[in-house]
């Protein structure tokens, strides 16, 4: 069964055993209305008897600009870290017991109603088979999301994308702006960085 390691500028954070889990999903994520530049986040869903959990490699590591993320989809998993329960890394936090998420009228504009920390990003992903593109925020496109997700009903595939988007896209549930949807095989890997970069305001695609 295939890993995946994810790296920070070369430094392994984490290495993902796949044998045991039904999904996995490793995301980096960020917006103009966000303290940090951007925040970084592994986690899964495990099998076990009598139902799935929730376990999390990476619990929201926060990233600078020029940091490199580094998701390898390798052949085999030596080392592995253990996943953790959500109340094993907050203990001392009340169990969850939501399960509506859609944004109200209220919520949304709470949200419009954020200041902003950045004035741009510009972020850019690449795979090792060549795929690189980059985007920059502009009034349409005020978040990014960087991400990898596996699944047990194809162990040998992962797939890769970038996406940017706003507030309205998440309510009308549109998935925002696709700059990159690629698959990645087994031994391949997908990198991504996010530069300050005040010249840029339009989105921008290089493939």
């Amino acid at each position: 069964m295939p890993g995946i390691t994810v790296a920070v500028d070369g430094k392994r954070l984490a290495t993902i055993d796949l044998a045991d889990l039904q999904m996995m999903d490793v995301s980096v994520f960020g917006g103009l209305t966000h303290e940090e530049h951007a925040m970084l986040n592994a986690s899964g869903v495990g099998q076990r008897e009598g139902g799935s959990g929730g376990l999390t490699w990476i619990d929201l590591q926060a990233l600078q600009p020029g940091e490199v993320v580094t998701i390898a989809f390798n052949e085999g998993c030596d080392g592995a870290d253990r996943g953790r329960t959500l109340a094993e890394l907050y203990p001392d936090e009340p169990v969850c017991t939501k399960t509506d998420f859609a944004i109200t009228a209220d919520m949304a504009e709470e949200l419009r109603s954020q200041p902003r920390h950045h004035e741009r990003f510009r972020v850019q992903a690449q795979t090792s088979t060549g795929k690189r593109v980059r985007a920059t925020s502009d009034a349409a496109n005020t978040d990014f999301s960087f991400g990898l997700l596996w699944n047990c009903y194809r162990p040998h595939e992962a797939r890769v994308s970038l996406r940017t988007h706003c507030l309205d896209d998440v309510i009308a549930r549109s998935g925002g702006t696709r700059h990159l949807d690629a698959t990645l095989l087994v031994g391949e890997s997908a990198s991504f960085s996010l530069l300050l970069d005040p010249g840029l305001t339009l989105i921008r695609r290089i493939e």
